[in-house]
């Protein structure tokens, strides 16, 4: 699955392993670099949801059904 960022500062910062330690500390970094190979690797979100990967739920209020 492709990623879209918000800003081009934020790609190039999770672009690359060593920019994410430098950003945000080594734990974070690891974390995040996890995430980011999930999301890249799955083939869809409803992959993701059916699967439980992420902590993905159901939002719910003013939010419901996203």
């Amino acid at each position: 699955m492709d990623i879209k960022f918000k800003t081009k500062k934020l790609e190039k910062i999770c672009s690359s392993y060593s920019n994410l330690k430098k950003e945000f500390g080594e734990k974070t970094a690891n974390k995040l670099s996890q995430r980011l190979s999930e999301i890249r690797a799955a083939s869809s979100l409803q992959f993701l949801l059916d699967n439980r990967i992420g902590r993905c739920h159901s939002l719910s209020n003013n939010r419901t059904g996203q």
